[in-house]
Protein backbone atom coordinates (compact mmCIF):
# COMPACT_ATOMS: atom_id res chain seq x y z
CA UNK A 1 0.00 0.00 0.00
CA UNK A 2 1.18 3.37 -0.34
CA UNK A 3 0.56 6.95 0.99
CA UNK A 4 -1.95 7.72 -2.12
CA UNK A 5 -4.32 5.07 -1.09
CA UNK A 6 -5.22 7.50 1.49
CA UNK A 7 -3.93 5.73 4.47
CA UNK A 8 -2.20 7.56 7.43
CA UNK A 9 1.41 6.83 8.08
CA UNK A 10 3.31 6.12 11.19
CA UNK A 11 5.76 7.80 12.81
CA UNK A 12 8.62 5.48 14.74
CA UNK A 13 11.65 7.19 16.93
CA UNK A 14 14.66 5.33 17.96
CA UNK A 15 16.17 6.03 21.59
CA UNK A 16 19.15 3.89 21.62
CA UNK A 17 20.41 4.18 25.10
CA UNK A 18 20.31 1.52 28.01
CA UNK A 19 21.18 1.31 31.61
CA UNK A 20 23.23 -1.52 30.73
CA UNK A 21 23.29 -4.29 27.35
CA UNK A 22 21.38 -7.07 27.72
CA UNK A 23 23.28 -10.24 26.48
CA UNK A 24 20.72 -11.32 23.69
CA UNK A 25 20.11 -8.19 22.07
CA UNK A 26 21.15 -6.91 18.67
CA UNK A 27 19.02 -3.23 18.35
CA UNK A 28 21.30 -0.94 18.29
CA UNK A 29 22.11 0.86 21.68
CA UNK A 30 24.38 1.88 24.38
CA UNK A 31 24.97 3.29 27.60
CA UNK A 32 25.51 6.94 27.38
CA UNK A 33 26.16 9.88 29.69
CA UNK A 34 23.46 12.22 30.70
CA UNK A 35 24.36 15.01 28.88
CA UNK A 36 24.98 13.08 25.49
CA UNK A 37 21.45 11.64 25.84
CA UNK A 38 20.25 15.43 26.61
CA UNK A 39 22.38 16.03 23.04
CA UNK A 40 20.89 13.21 21.37
CA UNK A 41 17.36 14.55 22.25
CA UNK A 42 17.91 17.81 20.67
CA UNK A 43 19.11 15.98 17.60
CA UNK A 44 16.12 14.23 17.16
CA UNK A 45 13.58 16.96 17.41
CA UNK A 46 15.69 18.91 14.96
CA UNK A 47 15.61 15.81 12.58
CA UNK A 48 11.13 15.45 13.23
CA UNK A 49 10.73 19.32 12.76
CA UNK A 50 13.12 19.10 9.35
CA UNK A 51 11.24 16.25 7.73
CA UNK A 52 7.69 17.45 8.97
CA UNK A 53 5.19 17.88 6.05
CA UNK A 54 2.56 18.85 8.44
CA UNK A 55 0.58 15.72 7.58
CA UNK A 56 -2.09 13.47 9.28
CA UNK A 57 -0.04 10.70 11.76
CA UNK A 58 -2.03 7.68 12.56
CA UNK A 59 0.11 6.34 15.29
CA UNK A 60 3.47 7.20 16.95
CA UNK A 61 5.65 4.98 18.56
CA UNK A 62 8.76 5.50 20.44
CA UNK A 63 11.44 2.86 21.14
CA UNK A 64 14.77 1.22 21.79
CA UNK A 65 17.03 0.91 23.46
CA UNK A 66 15.34 2.36 26.66
CA UNK A 67 13.20 5.51 25.82
CA UNK A 68 12.53 5.79 30.11
CA UNK A 69 16.36 6.08 30.70
CA UNK A 70 15.82 9.12 29.21
CA UNK A 71 15.75 12.87 31.14
CA UNK A 72 12.33 14.01 32.62
CA UNK A 73 11.97 16.57 30.14
CA UNK A 74 12.45 14.94 26.94
CA UNK A 75 9.26 13.59 26.22
CA UNK A 76 7.85 16.96 26.79
CA UNK A 77 10.17 18.42 23.60
CA UNK A 78 10.12 15.44 21.66
CA UNK A 79 6.45 15.40 21.47
CA UNK A 80 6.56 19.23 21.26
CA UNK A 81 8.21 19.15 17.95
CA UNK A 82 6.49 16.34 17.10
CA UNK A 83 3.28 18.00 17.23
CA UNK A 84 5.11 21.32 15.51
CA UNK A 85 6.11 18.88 12.86
CA UNK A 86 3.21 16.64 11.92
CA UNK A 87 -0.84 16.47 12.54
CA UNK A 88 -1.03 14.30 15.67
CA UNK A 89 -4.26 15.48 16.94
CA UNK A 90 -5.94 12.57 15.66
CA UNK A 91 -3.31 9.82 16.11
CA UNK A 92 -5.17 6.86 17.52
CA UNK A 93 -2.10 5.12 19.36
CA UNK A 94 1.02 7.02 20.45
CA UNK A 95 3.12 4.15 22.60
CA UNK A 96 6.31 4.85 24.55
CA UNK A 97 8.17 1.64 25.37
CA UNK A 98 9.96 1.56 29.07
CA UNK A 99 11.57 -0.67 31.50
CA UNK A 100 10.68 -1.64 35.00
CA UNK A 101 13.62 -0.56 36.40
CA UNK A 102 13.45 2.84 35.05
CA UNK A 103 10.10 3.57 35.12
CA UNK A 104 7.91 5.01 38.04
CA UNK A 105 4.37 6.74 38.90
CA UNK A 106 6.05 10.02 38.10
CA UNK A 107 7.50 9.26 34.67
CA UNK A 108 3.42 7.76 33.70
CA UNK A 109 2.19 10.97 34.68
CA UNK A 110 4.78 12.46 32.75
CA UNK A 111 4.13 10.45 29.74
CA UNK A 112 0.12 10.97 30.33
CA UNK A 113 1.07 14.77 30.49
CA UNK A 114 2.28 14.61 26.85
CA UNK A 115 -0.42 12.85 25.18
CA UNK A 116 0.77 9.76 25.64
CA UNK A 117 -2.08 6.77 25.73
CA UNK A 118 -0.08 3.26 25.61
CA UNK A 119 2.65 1.46 27.24
CA UNK A 120 4.76 -1.03 26.15
CA UNK A 121 7.13 -2.72 29.17
CA UNK A 122 9.53 -4.94 28.63
CA UNK A 123 9.02 -7.53 31.73
CA UNK A 124 10.87 -10.52 29.47
CA UNK A 125 10.00 -12.86 32.57
CA UNK A 126 8.60 -13.46 35.91
CA UNK A 127 10.67 -15.85 37.51
CA UNK A 128 14.11 -14.52 39.53
CA UNK A 129 16.42 -16.85 38.25
CA UNK A 130 15.70 -16.35 34.25
CA UNK A 131 15.79 -13.05 34.57
CA UNK A 132 19.60 -12.88 36.26
CA UNK A 133 20.30 -15.38 33.38
CA UNK A 134 18.94 -12.89 30.53
CA UNK A 135 21.11 -10.10 32.31
CA UNK A 136 17.94 -7.69 33.11
CA UNK A 137 18.19 -5.32 35.86
CA UNK A 138 15.13 -5.18 37.19
CA UNK A 139 13.20 -8.19 39.30
CA UNK A 140 9.45 -9.59 39.16
CA UNK A 141 8.14 -7.33 42.07
CA UNK A 142 9.38 -4.36 40.17
CA UNK A 143 7.52 -5.24 36.86
CA UNK A 144 4.52 -5.63 39.01
CA UNK A 145 4.93 -2.16 40.76
CA UNK A 146 6.08 -0.53 37.33
CA UNK A 147 2.50 -1.91 35.77
CA UNK A 148 0.49 -0.54 39.06
CA UNK A 149 2.36 2.59 38.84
CA UNK A 150 1.08 2.95 34.82
CA UNK A 151 -2.40 1.64 35.95
CA UNK A 152 -2.78 4.60 39.08
CA UNK A 153 -1.08 6.99 36.34
CA UNK A 154 -4.34 6.20 34.19
CA UNK A 155 -3.18 3.88 31.71
CA UNK A 156 -5.85 1.17 29.98
CA UNK A 157 -3.63 0.52 27.36
CA UNK A 158 -0.74 -1.98 28.28
CA UNK A 159 1.40 -4.10 26.61
CA UNK A 160 3.51 -6.42 28.10
CA UNK A 161 6.83 -8.30 26.77
CA UNK A 162 7.56 -11.86 27.75
CA UNK A 163 10.46 -13.92 26.38
CA UNK A 164 9.81 -17.71 25.57
CA UNK A 165 12.67 -20.55 25.42
CA UNK A 166 15.48 -18.52 27.11
CA UNK A 167 17.73 -19.94 29.18
CA UNK A 168 16.65 -22.42 32.26
CA UNK A 169 12.67 -22.01 31.22
CA UNK A 170 10.68 -24.92 31.35
CA UNK A 171 7.11 -25.35 31.31
CA UNK A 172 6.86 -25.03 34.94
CA UNK A 173 8.51 -21.43 35.05
CA UNK A 174 6.76 -20.63 31.76
CA UNK A 175 3.17 -21.23 33.32
CA UNK A 176 4.11 -18.94 36.27
CA UNK A 177 5.19 -16.26 34.08
CA UNK A 178 2.39 -16.18 32.38
CA UNK A 179 -0.08 -16.80 35.68
CA UNK A 180 1.45 -13.77 36.97
CA UNK A 181 0.53 -11.97 33.63
CA UNK A 182 -3.19 -12.61 33.90
CA UNK A 183 -3.11 -11.38 37.36
CA UNK A 184 -1.98 -8.24 36.19
CA UNK A 185 -4.84 -8.30 33.02
CA UNK A 186 -2.56 -6.08 30.32
CA UNK A 187 -4.74 -5.19 27.64
CA UNK A 188 -2.04 -6.46 25.22
CA UNK A 189 0.70 -9.10 25.25
CA UNK A 190 3.73 -9.60 23.31
CA UNK A 191 5.49 -13.45 23.69
CA UNK A 192 8.34 -13.89 21.65
CA UNK A 193 10.69 -16.95 21.04
CA UNK A 194 14.77 -15.87 21.50
CA UNK A 195 16.01 -15.75 18.67
CA UNK A 196 20.11 -15.58 18.82
CA UNK A 197 21.61 -13.02 16.98
CA UNK A 198 26.04 -13.67 15.74
CA UNK A 199 27.73 -11.10 17.56
CA UNK A 200 25.71 -10.65 20.76
CA UNK A 201 26.82 -12.79 23.76
CA UNK A 202 23.93 -15.41 23.38
CA UNK A 203 26.09 -16.29 20.39
CA UNK A 204 28.43 -18.30 23.12
CA UNK A 205 26.08 -19.44 25.34
CA UNK A 206 24.33 -22.82 24.27
CA UNK A 207 22.32 -23.27 26.83
CA UNK A 208 18.79 -22.94 25.65
CA UNK A 209 15.69 -25.08 25.55
CA UNK A 210 16.18 -27.23 22.57
CA UNK A 211 13.40 -26.93 19.76
CA UNK A 212 11.35 -29.47 20.44
CA UNK A 213 10.95 -27.40 24.05
CA UNK A 214 11.39 -24.39 22.36
CA UNK A 215 7.83 -25.44 20.35
CA UNK A 216 6.16 -26.72 23.31
CA UNK A 217 6.63 -23.57 25.15
CA UNK A 218 5.30 -21.34 22.42
CA UNK A 219 1.80 -23.54 22.23
CA UNK A 220 1.56 -23.34 25.87
CA UNK A 221 2.00 -19.42 26.06
CA UNK A 222 -0.95 -19.81 22.90
CA UNK A 223 -3.15 -22.04 24.48
CA UNK A 224 -2.93 -20.48 28.09
CA UNK A 225 -3.63 -17.01 26.93
CA UNK A 226 -6.35 -18.00 24.58
CA UNK A 227 -7.87 -19.01 27.67
CA UNK A 228 -7.74 -16.14 29.38
CA UNK A 229 -9.28 -14.02 26.48
CA UNK A 230 -6.48 -13.02 24.38
CA UNK A 231 -6.79 -13.35 20.75
CA UNK A 232 -3.67 -14.99 18.84
CA UNK A 233 -3.45 -12.41 16.16
CA UNK A 234 0.06 -12.45 15.06
CA UNK A 235 2.79 -14.75 15.05
CA UNK A 236 4.47 -13.14 18.41
CA UNK A 237 0.92 -10.87 19.74
CA UNK A 238 -1.81 -11.46 21.29
CA UNK A 239 -4.27 -8.75 22.69
CA UNK A 240 -8.05 -8.56 23.91
CA UNK A 241 -10.82 -7.57 21.94
CA UNK A 242 -10.38 -3.99 20.61
CA UNK A 243 -6.46 -3.93 21.88
CA UNK A 244 -4.70 -5.08 19.05
CA UNK A 245 -1.41 -3.27 18.38
CA UNK A 246 -2.43 -0.43 15.74
CA UNK A 247 1.16 0.90 14.92
CA UNK A 248 2.42 -2.66 14.51
CA UNK A 249 -0.26 -3.85 12.76
CA UNK A 250 0.30 -1.30 10.26
CA UNK A 251 3.78 -2.70 9.52
CA UNK A 252 1.93 -6.03 8.89
CA UNK A 253 -0.43 -3.99 6.55
CA UNK A 254 2.24 -2.93 4.04
CA UNK A 255 1.68 0.58 5.76
CA UNK A 256 3.62 3.83 5.73
CA UNK A 257 6.12 4.92 8.46
CA UNK A 258 8.64 7.47 8.81
CA UNK A 259 11.46 6.70 11.19
CA UNK A 260 14.03 8.41 13.13
CA UNK A 261 17.20 7.88 14.93
CA UNK A 262 20.07 5.63 14.33
CA UNK A 263 19.13 2.14 13.68
CA UNK A 264 15.98 3.13 13.06
CA UNK A 265 13.74 1.49 9.82
CA UNK A 266 11.65 3.12 7.74
CA UNK A 267 8.96 2.61 4.92
CA UNK A 268 8.02 5.72 2.54
CA UNK A 269 7.32 6.32 -1.00
CA UNK A 270 7.55 2.40 -1.60
CA UNK A 271 11.23 2.67 0.09
CA UNK A 272 12.51 0.56 3.00
CA UNK A 273 15.20 2.00 4.51
CA UNK A 274 17.32 2.86 7.72
CA UNK A 275 19.62 5.24 9.40
CA UNK A 276 23.00 4.30 9.83
CA UNK A 277 23.32 2.64 13.52
CA UNK A 278 25.85 6.04 13.69
CA UNK A 279 25.07 8.10 17.06
CA UNK A 280 28.18 10.66 16.33
CA UNK A 281 27.04 11.23 13.29
CA UNK A 282 23.54 11.84 14.00
CA UNK A 283 24.97 14.04 17.04
CA UNK A 284 26.40 15.79 14.42
CA UNK A 285 23.49 16.13 12.28
CA UNK A 286 24.84 14.27 9.50
CA UNK A 287 23.22 10.87 9.78
CA UNK A 288 23.25 8.21 6.70
CA UNK A 289 19.88 7.48 5.06
CA UNK A 290 20.70 4.25 3.20
CA UNK A 291 17.80 2.42 1.12
CA UNK A 292 17.71 -1.29 1.54
CA UNK A 293 15.34 -1.48 -1.38
CA UNK A 294 13.02 0.15 -3.76
CA UNK A 295 9.11 -2.06 -4.06
CA UNK A 296 7.64 -2.02 -7.27
CA UNK A 297 3.62 -2.75 -7.24
CA UNK A 298 3.94 -6.36 -7.71
CA UNK A 299 6.64 -6.25 -5.09
CA UNK A 300 4.40 -4.49 -2.74
CA UNK A 301 1.08 -6.58 -3.71
CA UNK A 302 3.14 -9.86 -2.99
CA UNK A 303 4.81 -8.70 0.23
CA UNK A 304 0.89 -7.26 1.50
CA UNK A 305 0.32 -10.89 1.16
CA UNK A 306 3.23 -12.24 2.90
CA UNK A 307 2.32 -10.09 5.74
CA UNK A 308 -1.31 -10.84 6.04
CA UNK A 309 -0.27 -14.43 6.71
CA UNK A 310 1.64 -13.80 9.62
CA UNK A 311 -1.46 -12.60 10.94
CA UNK A 312 -4.83 -14.56 12.25
CA UNK A 313 -6.94 -12.20 9.67
CA UNK A 314 -4.63 -14.51 6.89
CA UNK A 315 -4.78 -14.25 3.09
CA UNK A 316 -7.97 -14.10 1.07
CA UNK A 317 -8.15 -16.91 -1.43
CA UNK A 318 -8.93 -15.27 -4.63
CA UNK A 319 -5.97 -12.99 -3.85
CA UNK A 320 -3.68 -16.26 -4.49
CA UNK A 321 -2.83 -18.62 -7.78
CA UNK A 322 -4.05 -22.26 -8.00
CA UNK A 323 -0.94 -23.55 -7.17
CA UNK A 324 -0.69 -21.78 -3.81
CA UNK A 325 -3.89 -22.06 -2.91
CA UNK A 326 -3.91 -25.71 -3.13
CA UNK A 327 -0.59 -25.86 -1.08
CA UNK A 328 -2.07 -24.42 1.85
CA UNK A 329 -5.44 -25.99 1.43
CA UNK A 330 -3.18 -29.35 1.69
CA UNK A 331 -1.62 -27.96 4.94
CA UNK A 332 -4.90 -28.11 6.52
CA UNK A 333 -5.28 -31.94 7.81
CA UNK A 334 -1.89 -31.51 9.88
CA UNK A 335 -3.51 -28.64 11.23
CA UNK A 336 -0.71 -25.92 10.35
CA UNK A 337 -3.46 -23.98 8.47
CA UNK A 338 -7.42 -23.51 8.49
CA UNK A 339 -9.94 -21.75 6.14
CA UNK A 340 -12.72 -19.96 6.56
CA UNK A 341 -14.87 -17.09 5.09
CA UNK A 342 -12.75 -17.61 1.54
CA UNK A 343 -9.54 -16.58 3.57
CA UNK A 344 -6.86 -19.37 4.17
CA UNK A 345 -4.74 -18.35 7.79
CA UNK A 346 -2.39 -20.02 9.90
CA UNK A 347 -2.88 -21.59 13.41
CA UNK A 348 -0.46 -21.47 15.92
CA UNK A 349 1.08 -24.19 15.37
CA UNK A 350 1.35 -22.98 11.79
CA UNK A 351 2.79 -19.48 12.71
CA UNK A 352 5.57 -21.68 14.49
CA UNK A 353 6.85 -22.72 10.75
CA UNK A 354 4.96 -19.49 8.90
CA UNK A 355 8.91 -18.66 7.28
CA UNK A 356 8.97 -22.37 6.02
CA UNK A 357 5.58 -22.05 4.69
CA UNK A 358 5.98 -18.42 3.57
CA UNK A 359 8.88 -19.42 1.82
CA UNK A 360 7.35 -21.69 -0.18
CA UNK A 361 4.58 -20.12 -1.35
CA UNK A 362 6.38 -16.98 -2.26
Amino acid sequence: MSQGEGLRRGVYLHIPFCASKCGYCNFYSCVAARSVQETYVSALCRAVETAGTGEEIATVYIGGGTPSVLPEDAFDRIFCSLRHAFDCSQAEEITVECNPDSADENFFQRLKHAGVNRISMGCQSFVEEELQQLGRRHTAADARRAFRAARNAGFDNISLDLMLAIPLQTKESLTRSLQAVAELSPEHLSAYLLKIEEGTPFSRRPILPDDDLAADLYLLASEFLSCKGYEHYEVSNFARKGFRAKHNSAYWQGREYYAFGPGSYGYLCGERFFWEADLSRFLSGTPRRIIEERLSAEDIRREKRILSLRTSDGVKVDGLTYEQAAYLNGLIPSGLVKASDGRFSLTPSGFLVSNEILSHLF
